[in-house]
């Protein structure tokens, strides 16, 4: 079999990239003919610029050549690779459980022993310098004229040491969100259109008596409610996928044995970027104790149930918007002394006169009408800290400015709540948007523009140098390395744009309303003069890198935001190639020469 049917095969297999199959094709006639292999200054050339590490072993499992990113990823000199054999002890690999890897099962003598490629193996190498390292890793067996054995085998290699590590990053804080989620103090779940779970909590799953298989896409809230709950639900469900917002309705759940409980549900619909419905959001809370203290309310008179003190829910009693009486709920929850409070105006307890003012515009006409008025609203502590509140209230009988309000203290709950929310949006080292929100915003963006007739930039950030100040000055300094070029990149831009961190050194800022390249230009030459300022990283440490820019613009370079994101990816590596700290725009063969960099 000949050298360049060899090659052809390695390409169409994919196993390897050009620079790769060239070099294969090189040192395979060198070593036929006998020369030198360091003499040949076509290999080099091929060498020298791939960034992934090739190693080729013969097939008597000598390696006979090795490129400069194969020394630099393994910690070896040439002389020492060169040297090895396959099944040679300075040759120790790792699995990916980082115990030691059988021989047998090392890349390179699979694809000699059975002549089969191995793509992407994932094995552990220990870098002299830099310590453990994993290198995803492909092996191609190269046929010559004997068919029962290879004539070669070609090995490339790249280091994946950060995304692994980013990867079980992401995995732990996906566990811990989940557990936030799951073991929360109230119910979640999310609906289809047809009103079916396709998603709900541990905690909501406990309330119902079931497991998340005998509830998601097979039953709904409306198979554990009452009758009456279910009418409620039938008239107010379609209302709901229209207009994407309900609040504050209660029901009576019935558990699969039958046990019964009174629910508040508050949701809000979820949709995409024509505001079409994807799915409910709801947030279920158990108001069992607070229901049955209104029965027993009704059972009674207002004013005799009001006087009891208990220390969940606080209670008082308004003349005039003056208190005439409070329960020790009611001083614990604002942080007054056990009298203080009588006597005084309830403006007391509310963060400013125009919030007092709404209050009483939209919860007296209701008390006066007799109907009970329920809202959820931030007031003041003693110390001026501010409290979510739920307060309901109800006018008592036979009086014209009496009433009695009932206040739970809820903000531990809307923490949790905003909490859930921030986490799913927001990255966590910096507080920039994450991948989620800006995948979000950049649809958003790209709908406007398309509308309204004006250019969208997608703009891919890759830190310069990053990866040699983390090593040296280690992973907390370059944490604050990382916060502080995010923040002067949100300064560099316009209120209208968005920066966001993918991961890693790794950065996007989504830039909308553009008119010209130029004011692109000269907006991305600030970040980068911006991003090139040294950082103090306390300690006496002083951190500096650089920044590479790759631009896709819409529309010149499509209108799909993935397509935008990947182009202005493969526009900053250009830019890395360059010689880095630059700008580089994306331009294909339809628009080149009509953009400049």
């Amino acid at each position: 079999m000949s050298v360049s049917r060899n090659l052809k095969q390695l390409r169409d297999g994919g196993a390897v990239g050009k620079p790769a199959v060239a070099a294969t094709a090189t040192v395979l006639t060198t070593v036929r003919t006998g020369s030198d292999l360091r003499h040949d200054s076509s290999l080099q050339a091929i060498f020298a610029v791939m960034s992934e590490g090739l190693v080729i072993h013969g097939a008597d499992g000598q390696v006979i050549e090795a490129n400069p990113a194969a020394e630099a990823i393994l910690g070896l000199g040439r002389a020492a690779i060169l040297a090895s054999r396959v099944d040679a002890p300075s040759w120790r690999l790792l699995g990916p459980d980082g115990g030691p890897l059988d021989r047998d099962r090392y890349p390179a003598a699979v694809g000699l022993h059975t002549g089969l490629p191995v793509q992407g193996q994932v094995v552990g190498v220990d870098h002299p310098q830099g310590g453990r390292r994993w290198l995803s890793v492909n092996a191609t067996p190269v046929w010559g004229d004997d068919p029962a054995r290879p004539e070669a085998v070609v090995t490339t290699f790249v280091d994946i040491t950060e995304r692994r590590r980013k990867d079980e990053e992401l995995a732990a804080l996906s566990a811990e969100l989940q557990d936030l989620y799951d073991h929360a103090p109230c119910g979640y779940h999310s609906l289809d259109a047809d009103g079916k779970f396709v998603r709900i909590n541990a905690t909501e799953q406990s309330w119902l008596g079931c497991t998340a298989e005998e509830l998601i896409g097979r039953k709904g809230p409306t198979d554990f409610f009452t009758e009456e709950g279910r009418r409620q639900f039938a008239r107010i469900y379609p209302g709901f996928l229209a207009d994407g917002h309900v609040g504050h309705l209660e029901y009576d759940l019935v558990a699969k044995d039958g046990s019964l409980r009174k629910v508040s549900i508050s949701a809000t619909a979820v949709t995409d970027s024509q505001g079409r419905f994807l799915r409910s959001r709801g947030v279920v809370y158990d108001v069992t104790e607070l229901q049955q203290s209104r029965e027993q309310l009704r059972r009674r008179t207002l004013e005799q149930d009001a006087m009891l003190d208990n220390d969940i829910v606080g209670i008082v009693k308004l003349k005039q918007r003056r208190m005439s009486w409070r329960n020790r709920a009611m001083s614990r929850i604002f942080g007054y002394a056990q009298d203080e409070l009588l006597g005084q105006p309830s403006r007391l307890l509310y963060p400013d006169d125009g919030s007092f003012e709404a209050l009483g515009a939209a919860a007296y006409p209701v008390l006066r009408a007799g109907g009970t008025f329920r809202t959820q609203l931030e007031m003041l502590h003693k110390n001026g800290s501010r409290l979510w509140v739920d307060v309901s209230g109800v006018a008592l009988p036979g009086t014209d400015d009496e009433s009695i309000w009932f206040l739970a203290d809820i903000s531990e709950l809307k923490r949790y709540q905003e909490s859930f929310e921030r986490m799913a949006h927001v990255d966590a080292l910096t507080g920039l948007p994450n991948r989620v929100l800006l995948a979000d915003r950049l649809e958003q963006a790209l709908a406007l523009a398309r509308r309204h007739q004006y250019g969208t930039a997608v703009c891919y950030v890759d830190l310069d140098g990053f990866k040699a100040v983390n090593d040296s000055q280690g992973h907390a300094a370059g944490d604050v390395l990382l916060q502080e070029v995010a923040r002067r990149m949100s300064r560099s831009i316009r209120t209208n744009d968005t920066a966001a961190r993918l991961g890693g050194d790794e950065f996007v800022l989504l830039l909308t309303h553009v008119e010209q390249v130029g004011e692109i230009e000269h907006l991305l030459q600030r970040v980068l003069a911006e991003v090139a300022l040294p950082v103090e990283g306390g300690n006496g440490i002083r951190m500096q890198v650089t920044a590479s820019i790759g631009v896709a613009l819409s529309p010149q370079d499509g209108w799909d935001a993935r397509e935008l994101l990947r182009r202005a990816d493969t526009a900053m590596y250009a830019a890395k190639r360059m010689g880095k700290n630059t700008v580089h725009f994306y331009r294909d063969a339809s628009t080149r020469g009509a953009a400049s960099s």
